[in-house]
């Protein structure tokens, strides 16, 4: 079998494996995946978070990234 012809049918037997996988089966159940309780949808103009987290502003419109760049008209 050739480098090139073994590469596209492994490729595909893991692809098709990867399908297949005990994860695809086990995301069906319904336990939270990343651990907290889902928020309520909102048309509130606000940043919503979970109970138990927070939200922090990393930088502002108009912030300069760099310590010389030019301010933001």
């Amino acid at each position: 079998m050739e480098r090139r012809n073994f590469l596209k049918v492994s490729s595909a037997v893991l692809a098709y494996a990867g399908f297949f996988s005990p994860s695809s089966v086990l995301a069906s159940e319904k336990k939270p995946l990343i651990g907290f309780k889902q928020i309520a949808p909102s048309t509130s103009d606000s940043v919503i978070v979970p109970e138990g987290y927070e939200a922090k502003k990393l930088i502002s419109w108009g912030d300069p990234l760099f310590s010389k760049a030019t301010p933001f008209d």
